[in-house]
């Protein structure tokens, strides 16, 4: 784990307390594997549809909803960590210059969260 996200781990536990960030981990986990799968539809979805505005994308409302439950659980710390692991996890899988549009318009003004 990187120091970046072991002081976000801090802070989330400081805020929220060990049992709250214990509690909700798989589900953030979950939650990311979700981001992934919907962003890499959504980059199939766009390229086929001339890549109109965010908001008509099909997954754009599963998306802020995601965002809002990142927030409600993780505070904006928790959100960022999201983005960060969403991009890692898709790294991984070979998408390296996959674009995360989706993400980060679809959860613009959730928390704070701007582009």
């Amino acid at each position: 784990m990187s120091d970046k996200n072991l002081e976000t781990l801090d802070s989330l536990i400081s805020q929220h307390g060990i049992e709250v960030v214990k509690r909700n981990l798989d589900h953030l986990s979950a939650l990311v594997d979700e981001l992934n799968t919907l962003n890499e539809a959504a980059n199939n979805w766009a390229k086929k549809n001339k890549y109109p505005q965010i908001e008509s994308y099909p997954q754009y409302k599963r998306t802020r909803e995601i965002g809002e439950e990142f927030y409600e659980i993780s505070g904006f710390g928790g959100m960022q960590s999201a983005y960060r692991a969403l991009k890692r996890v898709a790294g991984n899988e070979g998408a390296i210059n996959q674009s995360f549009a989706l993400v980060e318009y679809g959860w613009k003004d959730i928390g704070g969260w701007s582009l």
